[in-house]
């Protein structure tokens, strides 16, 4: 009995390292710029055919998620200094500078109103996640239920290789984004 339960146990702790795999694939890459950019250049060397490969794939996402998360970082960046440069002007003109405190607050929480963006865009990506993967449901009722020529067959057929293929792209999407949440989180 307690060999069953150690089988099962080895079982449940493999399945779930395996699901942990990609998020450790994603971290790596983001944490090590040097080989992201080594990847995506191997990658365009390979052309269209970059995203058959799985390692090609993961760079090519982590470099999507990396230029978003940096472009809000910029986005917040630069309110920032202009806020700063307005509480410049203010003091220099011998003003009273009541938004010091709020300048000083908005530095304090440029990291929190990154993430907070940052999530704003992940809820995004499950959302366009949940509605290709609606439209691959429907897609896939539509072939079952229809009788099409062979043509019209084969075009319903494609759609749902797209939309799994969509789908699955999104998923890694979404996995590196979390990834890159949890990298950058204070704690």
């Amino acid at each position: 009995m307690t060999s069953m339960i150690r089988f099962l146990l080895l079982i449940l702790f493999s399945v779930a390292l395996a699901g942990c795999g990609k998020q450790a694939t994603y971290t790596y890459l983001i944490k090590n710029p040097g080989l992201l950019k080594q990847q995506l250049t191997k990658c365009q060397a390979q052309g269209k055919s970059a995203m058959n490969d799985a390692t090609c794939r993961d760079a090519i996402v982590v470099a999507k998620v990396l230029n978003d998360y940096v472009a809000l970082q910029d986005q917040y960046k630069q309110q920032l200094t202009q806020d700063r440069q307005t509480l410049m002007s203010m003091q220099a003109s011998g003003e009273k500078t009541p938004i010091e405190q709020s300048t000083l607050n908005n530095f304090n929480s440029l990291m929190f109103n990154v993430q907070a963006g940052f999530a704003k865009k992940i809820m995004a990506a499950e959302t366009r996640l949940s509605k290709l993967k609606q439209a691959l449901i429907k897609t896939q009722q539509t072939l079952r239920e229809g009788k099409f020529s062979g043509a019209k067959q084969k075009r319903i057929a494609s759609n749902i290789v797209q939309l799994k293929n969509a789908i699955s792209l999104q998923e890694q999407v979404i996995n590196a984004m979390y990834a890159m949440l949890n990298l950058a989180s204070p704690e």
